[in-house]
């Protein structure tokens, strides 16, 4: 009989054990139907991105970090007995399962955030919100905490990268038992952080025309930069300083016409010798030149000295542009021919400078010009005789600003074309080609205006030739 009762305790305590191993392993951690974390700052719910589809909608970038975002998930937890933890961990190693990774008799790769639940009773599945804050999520990527603890990071947390390249960290929701080891089923989330913005585009230069600036720059070629931001102090349409005084006769003699836009349509320009005389020899041109739609205008070409340009190039003047940065020198980037460069980071200009992208510009991660290979923009809408400070910023993916470019500090002014430059020097021809005011060709196609003005030049010696 006693070696029956024996076997019957024996049998109830390895029951026991099984029962136990049964429930320890029964603990989940599962992902409701939220398929992105819901964003918050100063707990306003912003949604799940922050970011146009085209960037990077769902990872995080410095603003991010700068607003102290909260990353909100929304889980489902279940067999949840009173003997195990549930904890919230991150790493840039993809794993932190292992105790080793989460520094037991090892040296940490992940490190622990706020959130975790200590001995939870969960026998029914509880759907629960953790919030995961920015900062602490990419504050140490670079210095994971040994021995672990959990650390409220502070706003240098948000400079604490120094590669161009996002960096994937995985955030794990993990049961764990009471040593430690991780137990049931685990949940993990992969967000992508990017906290440094592309180097500057170099090479920076302009023409003016009446109104307007037209800001050229030499396109990156790093693998990060996905278009251009374009600041100008003052905003177009801004209150400024009184202009100076400038007019045609003060602007310079002749400027070339620029079409900016696509489209093209074929032009025939004929001048006659005598209205009596047969076509057969009369001098035929026929120029390929942008369609009327197509947005062209008037700007100066080459140097003050040479022609006459309005310049007034000089240092920016404006600490709008100039004062408001972050540099993350320890930044470096390779570009698509495998050079190595560095100098990115973050730009810190005001929204209220840049163009084309609305008032919140950091927020919405938008572009003045989008692709990497642009490298020109047209301001328009400006005043002329008021001097503008212009720096150009390249944007990445994830919507980060760049460093600006060296500046631009110059004033539009009144240009007065070929035609009435023609028509002042006495010429007479041509009369009936005035609405090419309102087409034109691109930059550098001097040719065409050295052409229509040989055909009129022609048309006039051929009519005086006529009158002897």
């Amino acid at each position: 009989m006693a070696s029956l009762v024996r076997s019957a305790s024996a049998l109830a305590i390895a029951g026991g054990a099984f029962l136990a191993s049964r429930l320890a392993s029964a603990q989940t951690v599962t992902p409701t139907q939220q398929v992105y974390p819901e964003r918050f700052e100063n707990g306003v719910d912003l949604g799940p991105s922050t970011r146009p589809v085209n960037l990077n909608p769902y990872g995080v970038n410095y603003t991010d970090c700068i607003g102290d975002m909260v990353l909100q998930f929304n889980l489902t937890l279940d067999g949840f007995t009173g003997s195990q933890n549930m904890q919230i961990w991150a790493t840039a190693n993809g794993d932190c399962t292992a105790t080793g990774t989460r520094g037991i008799a090892n040296v940490p790769q992940c490190w622990e955030l706020e959130g975790a639940l200590t001995e939870p009773v969960i026998g029914t599945p509880v759907t629960k919100s953790f919030n995961v804050r920015v900062r602490d999520l990419v504050g140490p990527e670079n210095a994971v905490p040994n021995p672990p603890v959990v650390v409220n990071e502070g706003v240098d947390a948000c400079s604490a990268q120094t590669t161009f390249a996002g960096v994937p960290i995985t955030i794990w929701f993990l049961p764990l038992d009471l040593m430690g080891n991780s137990i049931g089923t685990p949940y993990s989330d992969t967000i992508n952080t990017d906290l440094v913005g592309p180097p500057p585009p170099v090479g920076i230069g302009e023409t003016v025309g009446d109104s307007l600036f037209n800001v050229t720059w030499t396109a990156n070629t790093d693998a990060d930069t996905t278009g251009y931001d374009v600041f100008v102090d003052p905003p177009p349409g801004s209150t400024a300083t009184a202009p100076v005084a400038v007019s045609d006769a003060t602007a310079g003699p002749v400027a070339s016409l620029y079409c900016p836009d696509s489209g093209t349509s074929s032009v025939t320009t004929v001048a006659t010798d005598d209205a009596s005389d047969d076509a057969s020899d009369d001098a035929t041109t026929t120029t390929t030149v942008a369609s009327v739609d197509a947005g062209c205008f008037y700007v100066y070409t080459g140097g003050a000295s040479a022609s006459g340009t309005v310049s007034n190039m000089g240092t920016c003047t404006s600490t709008n542009l100039s004062g408001a940065l972050t540099v993350d020198s320890g930044a470096t980037v390779v570009d698509e021919a495998g050079v190595v460069s560095a100098g990115g980071g973050i730009s810190t200009i005001p929204c209220t400078y840049v163009l084309g992208v609305g008032s919140s510009c950091y927020l919405e991660g938008g572009e003045t010009v989008t692709g990497e290979s642009t490298s020109e923009y047209t301001i328009k809408g400006l005043t002329d005789g008021t001097t503008y400070d212009v720096v150009v910023a390249s944007v990445d993916g994830s919507g980060n600003v760049g460093p600006p470019s060296s500046c631009v500090h110059d004033y539009p002014a009144p240009v007065t074309d070929f035609w009435a430059t023609y028509r002042a020097s006495g010429g007479e021809a041509g009369g009936s080609f005035c609405a090419l005011d309102a087409v034109g060709l691109p930059v550098g196609s001097a040719g065409l205006l050295g052409g229509l003005a040989t055909a009129f030049l022609t048309a006039v010696r051929r009519r005086r030739r006529g009158k002897r």
